[in-house]
C-alpha cells in the first residue's frame, strides 16, 4: 500500500542517551500495525540542555518482516499474526 513506501526511513526520539551510533542495525516491530523490518541507523543526534536530554535517531528501512503481532481490526488489541 502507499503508506509502506513512507516508511522507508523512520526518526525515533528517545528521552537520555541510547549510546547508538551510524551504521548499527535495529530490529522494529509495529511501525505501522502490519509493518515491521530491520532499520539501519543513518544518524544520531544528542541534545542536552536544562530540561533535560533526548537522542534523535535517523533510519533507513532495509528490509522489512512479518511482524509477530498484527491490530485486530474490531477489538483493537494486539494479537498473534498469522504465518
Amino acid at each position: 500500500s502507499v503508506y509502506r513506501q513512507y516508511l522507508e526511513r523512520i526518526t525515533i526520539t528517545l528521552h537520555g542517551t541510547a549510546n547508538l551510533e551510524g551504521f548499527q542495525q535495529l530490529f522494529i516491530d509495529n511501525v505501522l500495525p502490519g509493518i515491521a523490518g530491520v532499520f539501519q541507523i543513518v544518524s544520531v543526534n544528542e541534545a542536552v540542555d536544562a530540561s533535560g536530554y533526548t537522542t534523535s535517531i535517523e533510519c533507513r528501512m532495509q528490509y522489512r518482516v512479518p511482524p509477530k503481532q498484527v491490530l485486530d481490526k474490531n477489538t483493537q488489541e494486539f494479537v498473534a499474526a498469522e504465518e
